[in-house]
């Protein structure tokens, strides 16, 4: 789902990009990002409030699924972090 947004809104007509994927473990906690480099969600939009289905998907991953937290960094397009404690219920959805 982030990959089909990014592919369909973070990027204009012709416009090449890079999406990242990235998972680190450390001793009591996953690290999980998401990023692109396309245009950005706006800085005037509160995308936890949006009722946008890609929003609404990342929370509910992150926040219900996962038990973690959500961050939206937008400095240089856009970049979710998805933190959520390492145990043996966490990594048997990760596996």
């Amino acid at each position: 789902m982030m990959i089909t947004n990014s592919l369909k809104y973070a990027f204009l007509e012709g416009q090449t990009g890079d999406i990242k994927i990235s998972l680190e473990q450390t001793e009591d906690q996953f690290k999980l990002v998401y990023s692109d480099n396309g245009v950005g969600i706006p800085k005037d939009l509160d995308w936890q409030k949006s009722k946008g289905m890609g929003f609404r998907l990342v929370k509910l991953l992150g926040e219900r699924q996962l038990g973690g937290s959500v961050q939206l960094n937008r400095n240089l397009g856009t970049c979710f972090i998805i933190k959520f404690e390492s145990n043996e219920e966490s990594t048997e959805i990760v596996s």
